[in-house]
């Protein structure tokens, strides 16, 4: 349990808010998202996707150009899976859906319609 409370607070109040400076946009991993409706409505969620939240970030940045910032005021918590061969599922299929978004829509990076800061920074989230 205090290992995945650290995790969460050095990805949120650290990794994140370096990965904004460094790559010109924040990152929407499930937790901590203030969305517009009518952008999800839009984009909806890739039911076959292994990490939907992942694929919606990467389509509304490549494919519609939107926005995200971090916002360190903006707190959730998380639930803990049932127990370490949970936790190693969990995590391995995030790992999974994590290449599988970079297989799908890594190629359309550097074509995107965005600023080199934010192409690259897509390249140094997903690589």
């Amino acid at each position: 349990r205090l290992f995945v409370q650290a995790e969460f607070f050095v990805n949120y109040f650290v990794v994140l808010p370096a990965m904004q400076a460094v790559a010109g946009t924040g990152f929407f991993g499930g937790a901590n998202g203030i969305w517009r409706t009518s952008s999800l409505q839009r984009l909806k969620f890739d039911e076959q996707a292994l990490t939907e939240d992942i694929d919606c970030f990467a389509r509304a940045i490549v494919q519609h150009g939107l926005r995200f910032e971090f916002l360190p005021e903006s707190c959730s918590g998380e639930l803990l899976p049932a127990g370490v061969h949970a936790f190693w599922r969990q995590r391995l299929r995030w790992s999974m859906g994590w290449d599988q978004v970079t297989l799908r829509h890594g190629a359309s990076f550097w074509g995107a319609d965005l600023p080199l800061r934010k192409r690259v920074g897509l390249w140094y989230i997903f690589f």
